[in-house]
């Protein structure tokens, strides 16, 4: 990590935008990798969302994209390539 003195003490500083890569992955992987589980017993509701209704699960209904850093600290998000559109990976607070 590298901090870099602000000029203005005190004041906010925005975030830098991390890059986010994405991993696709079979139908099983969400489960046998532990996320799924993990996410579940942090209090989430887990689901795969058909990519043409993304924008409204996550702008409308409160649902978000699953990130996870990866073992060089980058994030991840999982992906599954399904016919006719692809999915994403999704989390919800709350059962």
């Amino acid at each position: 990590m590298r901090i870099v003195p602000d000029s203005r003490p005190g004041e906010s500083v925005p975030l830098a935008a991390k890059a986010v890569n994405e991993k696709w992955v079979d139908s099983k992987y969400i489960f046998d990798s532990g996320i799924q589980g993990r996410l579940q017993d942090a209090g989430h509701r887990v689901a795969l969302s058909d990519d043409d209704k993304l924008s409204r699960r996550i702008d409308l209904e409160g649902w978000e994209i699953v990130l996870e850093p990866d073992e060089r600290v980058a994030l991840t998000k999982f992906r599954l390539q399904t016919r006719p559109r692809n999915q994403t990976l999704i989390k919800k607070r709350g059962g």
